[in-house]
């Protein structure tokens, strides 16, 4: 009898720990369930579009601007094909160290070779060598605050520190040129090494144009930090002696390539320049105008500058296209 009692009590006991684990089983399934649930149904689309941002790269395919004919058809404006020399920084890097070696080597020699075959290179770095060695900035007002803001990577010009505000050309340079922004000297605490110098075919010192070209492109790709595909234009309408140099070394020269461009021609020359006017790269405040525009205006955007250019602006401009990859349906 007391046998019979205790295999009793016992199998209540197995059937509870059963009915026990029975539970927590489809408790974890319903937490799975849920969690799927929510994945797939309530943020699904969401997870999707951040999934799309992530894998798609988007390029943008410069439109061509609308050419100006006077009241007999003649051609006043019209576009030229031109070659350029561009660059990205898409590198794979085992550190900041070589990254900074990489692309200071990479850009000191194309600089070299650009200069020695007369090329004139492309800055936006809104600086210029002053004849007597000094550093001063080629813009003022509100389009050198903006400057300002984007080197200390300020989205609003409000949020600089009063030093950051009041910043000179000089110590400019000497911010960018640091061992913690673009490294042209050393990386951290450490000065280059001459063996990681002879290396990357860097020199001991920079001459004057060659510092202020390399600080200079190394901006122009800090602009581009978050979207590392997009190139920036190193030089425009080159020869073909710079384009065959490219083009035979790639191999050395990573990331180079040579694109086409457009150059805005001027049949009438001087004597409509009154009347035609110019165009230029988009400024700040234009993008800022233009910013609810059909073309979708970019920063790197060519717009009318002054006279008939300005004026037909709306009906000039094209629309950039789109060329994404991989491609999304």
């Amino acid at each position: 009898m007391n046998r019979e009692v205790a295999r009793g009590a016992w199998n209540r006991r197995q059937n509870g720990r059963l009915w026990t684990l029975l539970v927590m089983v489809l408790l974890l399934f319903s937490v799975i369930i849920h969690r799927v649930w929510d994945l797939q149904i309530v943020q699904g689309e969401q997870y999707a579009r951040d999934y799309v941002l992530k894998i798609t790269k988007t390029i943008r395919d410069k439109n061509t601007r609308g050419m100006i004919y006077d009241c007999n058809g003649e051609v006043l404006a019209y576009n030229a094909l031109v070659y350029t020399v561009t660059m990205t920084d898409d590198g794979v890097y085992a550190s900041e160290r070589e990254r900074n070696l990489t692309l200071n080597g990479r850009i000191y020699h194309l600089v070299k070779k650009l200069r020695e075959n007369q090329e004139q290179l492309n800055n936006e770095l809104k600086i210029k060598m002053e004849p007597d060695g000094s550093y001063v900035y080629t813009v003022s007002g509100t389009a050198l605050t903006r400057f300002r803001a984007d080197v200390f990577g300020k989205p609003d010009p409000e949020d600089m520190t009063p030093e950051q505000e009041n910043i000179s050309a000089d110590e400019m340079m000497r911010f960018l040129a640091a061992s913690d922004r673009f490294a042209l000297y050393g990386e951290g605490k450490d000065a280059y090494t001459k063996e990681e110098l002879r290396e990357y075919g860097l020199p001991l010192r920079y001459t004057d144009e060659e510092f202020l070209a390399v600080v200079g492109l190394r901006y122009m790709l800090s602009l581009n930090s978050y979207k590392k595909y997009v190139p920036v234009t190193v030089a425009r309408d080159v020869s073909e002696k710079t384009m065959a140099y490219i083009l035979e070394n790639q191999a050395l020269l990573a990331g180079v390539d040579i694109a086409e461009d457009l150059d805005r021609v001027y049949a009438g020359g001087e004597a409509f320049s009154h009347i035609l006017g110019y165009t230029g790269k988009i400024s700040t405040e234009e993008l800022e105008r233009y910013a609810d525009a059909d073309q979708n205006y970019t920063a790197d955007s060519i717009v009318g500058k002054a006279g008939m250019e300005q004026y037909l602006e709306e009906h000039l401009q094209g629309v950039d296209g789109n060329g994404r990859s991989p491609s999304i349906p």
